[in-house]
């Protein structure tokens, strides 16, 4: 069961965007950990060597997909502004707010605090 579990989250993961070059290797690090946490406890010859390809294939894949992704930057606003100011400020596009609220867990979309936030790099 675990392993049919590993396989399908593998196949979600390959279908899912990433959305920054630090979450795609955090992915990948709980991914390939889960798989060799697998691996360990297996006792079929042929699971663990399935096992270990779609690790190779996990890590590959994560590894490349994160290389072409945005990175993550430290950004701290210089007063309190609403999200579609900030959003407008760095990237010159106001939809981009929601995407600054949810990475940074804000609270309310008019007053982003300055404070260190995480943002993709432009």
């Amino acid at each position: 069961m675990r392993v049919t579990l590993l396989a399908q989250g593998a196949a979600v993961l390959a279908n899912t965007p990433v959305s920054s070059y630090q979450d795609g290797l955090a992915a990948r690090k709980v991914m390939t950990a889960a798989l060799d946490t697998e691996m360990l406890t297996a006792t079929d010859d042929d699971v663990v060597l399935a096992l270990g390809d779609l690790r190779t294939a996990v890590h590959q894949d994560l590894s490349a997909r994160a290389l072409q992704a945005a990175r993550l930057i430290t950004f701290t606003p210089p007063a309190t502004l609403p999200a579609l100011a900030l959003a407008y400020d760095l990237y010159d596009d106001t939809e981009r707010a929601d995407e600054i609220l949810t990475r940074n867990r804000v609270r309310h979309p008019g007053f982003v605090p300055p404070s260190p936030l995480q943002v993709l790099a432009v």
